[in-house]
């Protein structure tokens, strides 16, 4: 569960803080991005140190996708110990443009 969310994570995803604030963030991850989050989750509780980057989509308000670039890490403490925090700085993904973009189009 988020405890602390910024003004431009509330404007990525079109929600207030209020709202994030009160559900957890597999609520408004994509359902076919939460596994690779909460395997992201598990590295970073069994390693040391060493932040964990993913790219998950979450859920608009609105209702599209927004593709998103997350770097995990832990706040001072032991690895598995109760009670740990983390912190995610999760940054809009810049969409597929160029060859990439022509070829996801024309594969579709």
């Amino acid at each position: 569960r988020w405890t602390q969310i910024n003004d431009r994570l509330c404007a990525m995803l079109g929600r207030t803080r209020a709202d994030l604030l009160r559900r957890h963030w597999t609520e408004v991850c994509h359902a076919d991005d939460r596994a690779a989050g909460q395997e992201a989750l598990r590295r970073l509780r069994t390693t040391t140190g060493a932040p964990v980057r993913v790219r998950l989509r979450f859920c608009h308000a609105e209702g599209h996708d927004v593709p998103a670039d997350i770097e995990l890490s832990r706040l001072q403490g032991r690895a598995g110990s109760a009670g740990e925090r983390y912190v995610a700085l999760v940054t809009e993904a810049a969409p597929a443009s160029g060859a990439l973009g022509i070829l996801a189009q024309a594969e579709t």
